[in-house]
């Protein structure tokens, strides 16, 4: 029996317009794409030292699914090319890590004294 598009309804955060003839490289659920501004350090070396600049950037989120894959994913990337897709359990890494990164600062920035 001939494999169907879509077999199954979407997950419910699927904001695709589906088409039954949509090209298999292109049968993908995606969430509403999320954009917001960032400010990266970008360092450069000459012959004697380095040279960092903030750079100001547009990235972007969203989440997706290639359908048959048995999990969705998350998309994190800039508007031109650059970018990185993660599992979910990685996201949920990542977004804690940053969590405790961002709690150690704001601990310095209170005027937490431990002397």
């Amino acid at each position: 029996m001939p494999e169907t598009w879509p077999a199954h309804r979407c997950p419910p955060w699927c904001v695709a317009v589906h088409a039954i003839d949509d090209h298999p490289d292109d049968r993908i659920h995606h969430s509403s794409t999320r954009s917001f501004g960032i400010v990266a350090m970008h360092t450069s070396f000459s012959a004697d030292s380095a040279v960092r600049t903030a750079i100001a950037a547009q990235y972007e989120i969203v989440l997706f699914q290639p359908h048959l894959d048995p999990e969705p994913w998350i998309h994190l990337g800039d508007e031109e090319t650059r970018g990185i897709d993660l599992s979910i359990e990685s996201a949920r890494r990542l977004a804690a890590e940053l969590g405790q990164q961002l709690d150690q600062l704001a601990g310095t920035r209170d005027g937490d004294d431990d002397d």
